[in-house]
């Protein structure tokens, strides 16, 4: 019997939008409902002992639990100018109502179904974890995509322009097994045969979004210069697998471990506090979210 183990993330994808009710010249149109399934996707396979225990393109699912109308600006009665304002402001500006959801479960290789919760609980004392719950979604713009997640404020999104209580087709969101999850061996090998064969090399994509213009770092990997990128670009290299280093004007070696068909993401950015260039690993989800759009170009360009 083989296990994926209780806490296990998962990167996942919604196969459809999620969208709360929105108030548009005073008028609410529903969308999302109470009770709606919500399908998945899983955005990266997930290993157990060197085996696929859920591949990337398994479906999984999620609920609509509660779906909130779009609150409304309260103007102040004393004051007729702000009054009028918040007035105004419900008839011409739209507002979008909070939806809470729960995540159900993933399908393994074997086509079984594995719970998930939306948080990675660790409770030293071993006591039974509690049923997934519900949570208030909140959408935001980053890594090249949008990326649900687990309010920490609750309903109260206003005043967060960054935050969105909805999710298009393809927003990313992370999840986690819920409990230790068995697979039967002889079935989860069975499965493996399904998949399709395995490049012998992997791939590093390395890429850089905008900013920073004038300046032109220099990167290498494994001792082979590859020249600069420049902003909105990326560039594709084809490893063996095993470990190798990548280093940012010869300083700052970022180790990197590939294994055969698997695909890699450096992104080339500022460090906040050293201000200094690093590469960071990004998720294949964050980096493929990232890299579209951009230019690619070739090693030593």
């Amino acid at each position: 019997m083989v296990k994926i183990p209780d806490g296990t993330a998962l990167q996942l994808r919604f196969a459809q939008a999620v969208h709360g009710a929105v108030r548009r010249h005073l008028h609410v149109t529903e969308f999302s409902k109470p009770g709606d399934k919500i399908r998945l996707v899983v955005a990266e396979d997930v290993r157990v002992n060197g085996q696929v225990a859920i591949c990337k393109g398994a479906l999984g699912q999620a609920t609509v639990i509660k779906a909130d109308p779009p609150t409304e600006n309260v103007p102040p009665s004393g004051d007729r100018g702000a009054f009028a304002a918040g007035l105004l402001a419900n008839m011409l500006i739209p507002q979008t109502g909070v939806v809470s959801i729960q995540l159900d479960w993933v399908e393994d290789m074997t086509g079984h179904q594995i719970p998930l919760r939306p948080v990675l609980e660790v409770k030293p004392d071993g006591k039974a974890k509690p049923k997934p719950k519900s949570f208030v979604m909140s959408v935001e713009s980053e890594n090249g995509g949008r990326t649900a997640r687990p309010s920490k404020l609750g309903a109260d999104l206003k005043g967060l322009p960054r935050l969105k209580a909805w999710a298009p087709s393809g927003t990313r969101i992370l999840a986690f097994v819920d409990g230790d999850a068995p697979i039967d061996s002889y079935e989860l090998e069975q499965a493996q045969a399904l998949l399709p064969i395995r490049n012998t090399t992997s791939l590093l994509m390395i890429y850089r979004m905008k900013g920073h213009g004038t300046e032109q770092p220099s990167l290498s990997c494994d001792g082979k210069e590859l020249g600069a990128i420049a902003e909105k670009r990326y560039t594709t290299l084809e490893l063996q697998s095993g470990k190798h280093i990548c280093n940012v004007q010869g300083k700052l070696p970022t180790d990197l471990t590939t294994e055969a068909g698997e695909e890699y993401f450096l992104e080339l950015q500022r460090h906040r506090l050293t201000n200094t260039w690093e590469l960071k690993p990004m998720t294949t989800a964050e980096g493929e979210d990232s890299i579209f759009g951009l230019e690619e170009m070739a090693a030593n360009q």
